[in-house]
């Protein structure tokens, strides 16, 4: 019997065309960068079967419909470049499944300099609102693998950074399960090149301020994941759908004098400020960025770190003009 490897995996993804539709996975192009060992979690509707009868034991459960939910973490970092031209780094079409549409911009010249990924409220499934299929190779023993294929999904991101750190993303994604798990042979694969910078010199701004003193941030994509279910399919379950969202940002500045910025005085007017950070990265093809036009402040109190008083922040972030609450760009 094979001893299988926690530690080994590959995960690759691709955007869907449309709604039940299985892409082409490119091995060269597909495959993610993953911190930790990605899980999947299956999860079951059942139907108790409380019969009486002679005896009190239980008669058993029957599953009546299932799904998949996978999570994984991967490090914020750009594409590239290649020649004039930034390379769009593959963390981009994970947000792309998070409810964000993808445009570029270029220098003028044809060379896209700029991936740019902002908040969509197109149908879900389509061009500017994808979903996205993924294969999971888990548990390892030389080349073999069970392989898992999951279609139809949709999820969150979760951006966290802290001094020193890289910044890192983690996704979960809901979806269907296509196929497996099968045991097969694990391709030859291959990763993206560059490494992620330090959240360093990350220029962190709130309401027009930089003398700020953060140690960390946080942005939660927020999208309501609804599962769609269905009596005419053998799992019960047509696919997922993403509803509403609520993109929230928590911070940790110290704390300042009331006469310097009142953080309790905002909270209380229901006061919005822009938020911005970055870029992030000293290297063309290797930089992000995020901006917030109109955060909210929602809650603001006392905290310590390293015996200083700091705030907790937490913000909402809302729309100015619709769908504008986030933008996310790689350059």
């Amino acid at each position: 019997m094979s001893i299988r490897q926690r530690n080994q995996a590959v995960v690759a993804c691709k955007l869907q065309s449309a709604l039940d539709t299985w892409p082409t996975f490119d091995y060269t192009q597909d495959v993610l960068d993953v911190l930790a060992t990605p899980t999947i979690r299956f999860v079951t509707e059942r139907v108790a079967r409380d019969n009486i009868k002679r005896t009190l034991g239980a008669t058993g459960e029957r599953v009546t419909s299932i799904y998949c939910e996978v999570t994984f973490r991967v490090e914020m970092k750009g594409g590239g470049t290649s020649g004039s031209a930034v390379v769009e780094p593959r963390i981009g079409r994970l947000i792309q499944a998070c409810g964000f549409k993808y445009t570029t911009q270029d220098d003028g010249g044809g060379n896209i300099i700029k991936h740019i990924y902002t908040p969509s409220s197109a149908e879900f499934g389509t061009a500017d609102r994808p979903a996205i299929a993924l294969e999971l190779y888990m548990g390892m023993s030389g080349d073999q693998a069970d392989r898992f294929q999951i279609i139809n999904a949709g999820g969150n991101f979760r951006f966290t950074a802290s001094v020193g750190q890289y910044g890192v993303m983690e996704f979960t994604f809901t979806g269907q399960l296509y196929n497996g798990p099968t045991t097969v042979t694990v391709p030859t694969v291959s990763y993206e090149t560059t490494q992620p910078d330090p959240f360093l010199s990350a220029n962190l701004t709130f309401d027009g301020i930089n003398t700020f003193v953060f140690n960390s941030v946080t942005i939660d994509s927020g999208n309501t994941v609804i599962i769609r279910r269905d009596v005419n399919t053998d799992s019960g379950i047509k696919g997922v759908l993403l509803g509403k969202r609520n993109i929230t940002a928590t911070l940790d500045p110290e704390a300042t004098f009331a006469s310097t910025y009142d953080w309790y005085g905002k909270l209380r007017e229901g006061a919005k400020a822009a938020l911005a950070i970055g870029p992030v990265g000293a290297n063309t093809g290797n930089k992000y960025s995020f901006d917030a036009p109109s955060a909210q402040l929602t809650e603001v109190s006392d905290g310590d770190r390293d015996e200083i008083l700091i705030h907790d922040v937490s913000l909402l972030l809302t729309e100015v003009s619709g769908d504008d609450e986030l933008t996310i760009t790689f350059e």
